[in-house]
Order: C-alpha cells, then structure tokens, then sequence
C-alpha cells in the first residue's frame, strides 16, 4: 500500500436512516484501525470486501453505542434479530474513491444525516463524517 492511495481512501454508505449515527460512526472508526494498521487498503476498495467487513461489525457497534439501551428496548431475541437483520448494508449503497464525490455533489440538497463516510483525506479528527 502506498502512502498516497491510504490517505487519498474515501468510502461512503448511503444507508436511509439516521437513527443508526452512532452504530455506523463506530463501524467507520473500526475501518480507519484496520486501515491504518494493517494496511489492507486494496482489499477495502472492493465493495463486496468492504460491505462484508460492516455487516460483519454493525450489530456489535449497534449494541456497544446503545451503551446498556438494547436490554431496556429490547424485550424479545427477535425485537435484535429483526434490527440486527435491518443494518445490513448492500453492495449498492456503498460508494467507493471518487464515487462519493459524484454521489454527494449530486445530492448536495438532500442531506438528512442519512450518509455516513470515512475520507482519509481530510484531518483526522474530520474524517468520519455524517451529511
């Protein structure tokens, strides 16, 4: 991996619901570490590869940013089933490189906090973002 292509690494998930902001900020905090320290970039850029990496996430990061919720609203195993089931991401809701910078100047007007991202380009304490 080269010093270029790691920091020059944007990813975005258009996912529909910004009642999971903190579970998918998590998720893409968890994709800088592995980034960062293992260098497996290229393995990231492949969208298969990346989705199977947050599905293989999400629910854990669902249940640790809850910070103790999920037994209090949750009250049946299929009441976690059904919402972990629900944060799985598909292949086409993930943009890769210069994808999200297309996809988010085309909808510039549409932001609801619905879109969350890693850009590995910008400092680091703005790299994971919300619009």
């Amino acid at each position: 991996m080269s010093e270029y292509e790691y920091n020059d690494y944007v990813v975005m998930l258009r996912f529909g619901d910004n009642d999971f902001s903190s579970t998918f900020r998590l998720v893409f905090a968890s994709l800088r570490e592995v980034l960062q320290y293992s260098g497996e970039w290229e393995e990231y850029k492949d969208k298969t590869n990346l989705a199977q990496f947050i599905n293989s996430i999400s629910f854990p990061m669902y249940v640790h940013g809850q910070v103790g919720q999920v037994r209090k609203n949750y009250t049946s195993k299929e009441d976690l089933a059904s919402t972990q089931k629900s944060i799985l991401v598909e292949v086409d809701r993930l943009y890769v490189g210069s994808e999200v910078d297309t996809f988010l100047q085309n909808h510039d007007s549409q932001r609801n906090c619905e879109w969350f991202g890693l850009d590995m380009r910008l400092p680091r304490d703005q790299q994971i973002f919300v619009v």
